[in-house]
């Protein structure tokens, strides 16, 4: 038969498995109720037995791993809902976009994606979209062509210009960004777009030139 350990609280007799468990919040619920009849005995009588001692420091002890148990399954809960919020979060509608008026995507990308409300442009270098050929062989035909050929995406995706939150253009000699930055603020002219520009070894179709651009829909 199984052995049972008898629980005397405020008039109240439960029966547990062996070494006081009970499950959850029964477990818990039981070992405060005794607890509270001892010490409420201990402060009225002021007679406590050494089994009386050992027994309150037993169910001080339950009652703390209870609530540590308690406390864990909560924990793991939260990082359970918040690993699926994460989970759930990565997967994104998204839309790709494709200008007749751009050039066609030399790679394995797109010429842009919507995506939350935002434009991702890809990097634009001076192809012509008519012929597939390059635009001119100076910085400022070049910075003209590439950011035409953002216009186009920009605009085929439902934006503009004037929406473009950030650009960054890839200079392959430095040395041009004086001619370079001149064309690019003939198209930006009021409240410009936060830029990065930074010099690169080298650019597909040896470019002098690329920019990408990020705007809103």
């Amino acid at each position: 038969m199984r052995a049972a350990v008898l629980l005397i609280g405020a008039g109240l007799s439960r029966e547990c498995p062996a070494g006081g468990r009970l499950p959850g919040r029964h477990r818990l619920q039981t070992a405060l109720t005794e607890l509270g009849y001892y010490l409420r005995f201990a402060r009225r009588s002021g007679l406590l037995g050494d089994a009386d001692q050992r027994r309150i420091t037993t169910l001080s002890a339950a009652v703390a791993g209870a609530l540590a148990a308690q406390e864990s399954r909560s924990s793991a809960a939260e990082d359970a809902r918040r690993q699926s919020d994460h989970q759930e979060g990565v997967i994104v509608p998204r839309e790709v976009v494709k200008s007749e008026g751009a050039p066609n995507a030399i790679g394995p990308y797109s010429q842009a994606v919507k995506a939350n409300g935002f434009l991702f442009v890809s990097g634009q270098i001076a192809l012509d979209p008519r012929t597939g050929q390059m635009a001119g062989q100076d910085i400022k035909t070049q910075t003209r062509r590439a950011l035409d050929n953002i216009k186009a995406i920009l605009e085929a995706a439902g934006s503009s210009l004037d929406r473009v939150m950030k650009c960054t253009v890839f200079l392959k000699d430095m040395n041009d960004f004086g001619p370079m930055n001149e064309e690019y603020g003939s198209y930006f002219k009021e409240l410009p777009p936060a830029r990065s520009t930074v010099q690169v070894a080298k650019l597909p179709r040896d470019a002098l030139v690329e920019i990408e651009a990020i705007a809103v829909l």
